[in-house]
């Protein structure tokens, strides 16, 4: 596993999207992942990275889920980035609920992320470099346009390699 410690945060939320895109994404993503020979992981939108572990993760994330409705994001043209976590995936458009969803989590959590805010889903973890991330290209589905609806809220340790990733707490909206 080539993942950089850099990059890999204690605690993440991530937005769950729901059926059809969701059972689609994670097909896409196994077939990549296994292209370049990495641990597969579940589609996702991270709402916020890099949350500090405190003994009252329950109660906070609670809190967050209760202001928390299902909802729908409008996904863009698929991208590449230029690190581990993000050589290949689909952008998400920041609508007005999204950014008020991310200002109540950075309100209610402790986090030490600095990245910039810019919702995706992944749909591919490795070096960006390798060859291999461009044949992962020709698997892509055109998600540009389409609406994916968040149908769940969880919290993931995501500590250690991606294969050593555990879902804390799950809830859905």
């Amino acid at each position: 596993m080539s993942s950089d410690p850099e990059e890999i945060t204690t605690y993440a939320l991530w937005l769950i999207p729901g059926d059809p895109e969701f059972r689609e994404l994670e097909k896409l993503i196994y077939d990549n992942q296994q292209l370049v020979q990495e641990p597969a992981f579940i589609p996702h939108i991270t709402l916020l990275s890099g949350i500090e572990p405190e003994p009252d993760l329950s109660y906070r994330f609670q809190s967050l889920r209760r202001l928390t409705p299902g909802f729908t994001l409008r996904c863009r043209e698929s991208g590449r980035g230029s690190d581990y976590f993000h050589c290949l995936y689909i952008p998400v458009i920041i609508s007005a609920k999204l950014k008020w969803l991310r200002k109540r989590a950075e309100n209610i959590f402790t986090f030490s992320s600095t990245r910039t805010f810019q919702p995706h889903i992944s749909l591919m973890y490795s070096d960006p470099r390798s060859t291999l991330v461009s044949n992962g290209i020709s698997l892509l589905t055109d998600f540009t346009a389409r609406e994916v609806n968040v149908v769940r809220l969880e919290l993931w340790n995501t500590n250690g390699s991606v294969d050593n990733w555990k879902c804390i707490y799950r809830e859905k909206l």
